[in-house]
Order: C-alpha cells, then sequence, then structure tokens
C-alpha cells in the first residue's frame, strides 16, 4: 500500500476543487491517505477588495474542476455583512473528528459543502458541531474535545509547515506518494474534470507497488 501524503486547507478553492478527485484517492484500497492541514487563514476579517478576487478565482476554479459554488456562498461573499474566513477551527474539527474515529474524508467534505456550498459559518463552532452530528458524532465527546484539543490541532498544522519544507511544497491541494522512502508529486491537476483517467492513473500507481 502507497502512502499518500495530502497537503491542503478547508478554506483553499483549489482544494475544495480537487474534492472529486481526493475522494476517489481516500476510497482507492491500494492507497493509505495522510492528511496534512496547512492553516492558511487565521480568523481573517475579508475586506470588498479581497472579495472579488475570490469570486474572480472561483470563477476559474469551477471552469476547471467543475466543482460549483453555490447561491449561498456566492451571496455571503458579495454582500455587505462580514465576512470572517478562518482555516484553524475547521481543522481542529478535522483533528477532533479523527480522535473519534470519524472519517476525516467525510467531515472535509462536509466543512467544504457547508462553506462553498451553502455559504455556512464553519468559523463557528455551532456549525462544525452540527456539522459533526449528521456525521454521527457524540454531541458530549465532540463538544468537549473541542475546548480541550486546540493546541494539538495547531501543532498538527505546525507539523505541516515542517514538513512543507522539508519536501518544497509551495501551495494547496500538493499530493505526494510516498514510495520506496521517496517522495513522489502526483500530478493531480492534470486529471480535473476527468475521474475515469484519474481512476486509470490511481490503478496504474498502486499496481508498481502490489
Amino acid at each position: 500500500m502507497i502512502k499518500i501524503h495530502y497537503f491542503f486547507d478547508p478554506m483553499c478553492g483549489w482544494c475544495y476543487g480537487a474534492g472529486q478527485l481526493m475522494e476517489i484517492v481516500e476510497q482507492h484500497r491500494g492507497f493509505e491517505l495522510e492528511y496534512h492541514p496547512g492553516g492558511m487563514i487565521a480568523h481573517q476579517a475579508i475586506d470588498s477588495g479581497f472579495r472579488q478576487h475570490i469570486v474572480q478565482a472561483d470563477k476559474r476554479i469551477q471552469t476547471e474542476t467543475g466543482s460549483l459554488f453555490g447561491d449561498g456562498y456566492l451571496a455571503r461573499v458579495t454582500s455587505d455583512a462580514p465576512l470572517i474566513l478562518d482555516s484553524f477551527m475547521p481543522i481542529r474539527a478535522l483533528y477532533v473528528a479523527s480522535q473519534l474515529a470519524m472519517n476525516p474524508m467525510a467531515m472535509l467534505k462536509a466543512i467544504q459543502r457547508g462553506h462553498y456550498q451553502q455559504g455556512l459559518e464553519v468559523e463557528k463552532l455551532e456549525t462544525l458541531k452540527q456539522l459533526a452530528l449528521a456525521l454521527g458524532a457524540d454531541e458530549t465527546k465532540w463538544v468537549e474535545l473541542m475546548n480541550s484539543q486546540a493546541q494539538a490541532a495547531n501543532e498538527w498544522v505546525e507539523d505541516t509547515h515542517q514538513l512543507m519544507a522539508q519536501y518544497q511544497v509551495q501551495g494547496y491541494p500538493t499530493l505526494l506518494a510516498q514510495i520506496d522512502q521517496q517522495m513522489v508529486r502526483i500530478p493531480h491537476s492534470r486529471f480535473y474534470r476527468k475521474p475515469n483517467q484519474w481512476q486509470q492513473w490511481l490503478d496504474e500507481l498502486a499496481s508498481t507497488q502490489a
């Protein structure tokens, strides 16, 4: 089995765009997926100028990847209401999900759909709790860990930054395959809108280590 290192951020639009490809990786029996969250944005209020940049970038992401940005999200980004983006609270939720033996990809997808489709405030504890409960999390344990595991989640991000420096990872999403004690970059962006070819490419990669 090949270990795939996934460098990502829950507030990264291109990571959302790569969601279909990542689900195929996660479901493939030939790979073990290891998550490395980057902590791209730390509870930042987004001004009108940067909102316009986001809208334009999202149009490109949608065109190239086929991932759709929902009306709820677009309304939130283009409105005059305050817009707070934060990577660290969703990353904490992903860490807690892993501690509760939940599927991390399912939690990540729930956060991404909540943000990029429904326009939910995924920087808020209550929003993340509702997403986790919908996936079957125990409410008492979830709340307890979300309140106690902030430092551990931040250390997870710090570990990611160390690996990014070590392997010269400069952006999200990045996929590295660990093969024969070497890290090999996976050209996932070649396969946007091509899930069948992506599946075939992954099958061939997995067969080299069978």
